[in-house]
C-alpha cells in the first residue's frame, strides 16, 4: 500500500497529475464513495487520504465516504486501532468485507456501490485473484473507476487481469511519480503533524487504474 499512499499524497499536493487518459484524481475521490479492498493493518491508502485531506492543503480530493475494509477480523480490528490512534476514525468507516461472503445489497443498511476501489498487492493465488474480481464487480457502481497496485510476477496475476479485461474493465498504466515529488505538500517543510510513509519503493510492481466499460 506504500506505493498507492506517497502517489495519494503526491496527488493532494500538486505535485503530480492523475492517471492518465482523461481522467483526474479530483474525479477518482473528490465527493466519491471511496473503497480500499483487503487494506490490511495499516490501510495506507486510505489513510494517506484522509490524512491528507484532513490538514486542508493542497488539491481537495475529499471523498463523501472513506471505507477501509479486510476479510479477516484480527486485522480488522487492528486495523480500527490504528485509525483512531492517528485520530482519523471521523473521515475513515472500517468494515469487515470477506470477498468470498459479499453483502447482499438489499439485505445489507450498510451496503453501498463504490465510485472508486482502491488495493494494493492483494493478488496471491487464483483464488484470491477471483474472488478479488468478483468483488470489484458487486461492488463498484456502473461507470466507476479502481486503482490498484499489482505485482510484477505472482500466481493467480495473469487469471485476475484477464477477468478483468474480458469483464469490461478497461486498463491503464499510471505511469510512476519520480522520488522527489513523492513527498507530498510543502515537501521542503517539516511539521510533527505531518504523515509519513516509509520503505521499499516498488520496484517490482506496477500502478493501473481501470475504467468501468461494462456498460459501452
Amino acid at each position: 500500500g506504500l506505493l498507492l499512499a506517497q502517489h495519494i499524497w503526491a496527488w493532494i499536493g500538486g505535485t503530480a497529475v492523475a492517471p492518465v487518459g482523461g481522467i483526474s484524481a479530483g474525479a477518482l475521490f473528490r465527493d466519491r464513495h471511496v473503497i480500499e479492498l483487503g487494506a490490511g493493518s495499516a490501510c495506507l491508502p486510505s489513510m494517506a487520504l484522509a490524512a491528507a485531506c484532513r490538514r486542508g492543503e493542497g488539491v481537495d480530493l475529499r471523498p463523501r465516504t472513506l471505507v477501509a475494509s479486510d476479510g479477516v477480523d484480527e486485522t480488522v480490528s487492528a486495523m480500527r486501532r490504528n485509525v483512531a490512534e492517528n485520530r482519523l476514525d471521523n473521515s475513515i468507516r472500517v468494515e469487515h468485507i470477506d470477498w468470498n461472503r459479499l453483502p447482499g445489497k438489499k439485505h445489507d443498511t450498510n451496503f453501498f456501490l463504490a465510485d472508486t476501489i482502491m488495493f494494493a498487492d492483494c493478488v496471491y493465488n487464483a483464488e484470491g485473484a477471483s474472488a478479488l474480481y468478483d468483488a470489484i464487480q458487486t461492488m463498484l457502481k456502473p461507470g466507476g473507476n479502481v486503482v490498484g497496485v499489482l505485482p510484477d510476477f505472482r500466481v493467480g496475476l495473469d487469471s485476475f487481469e484477464k477477468a478483468m479485461k474480458s469483464g469490461g474493465f478497461c486498463p491503464k498504466i499510471i505511469p510512476r511519480i519520480e522520488k522527489e515529488l513523492l513527498m507530498g505538500p510543502n515537501s521542503g517543510k517539516h511539521s510533527a503533524d505531518k504523515f509519513l510513509c516509509s520503505g521499499g519503493g516498488g520496484k517490482h510492481y506496477r500502478f493501473l487504474w481501470w475504467r468501468d466499460c461494462r456498460a459501452q
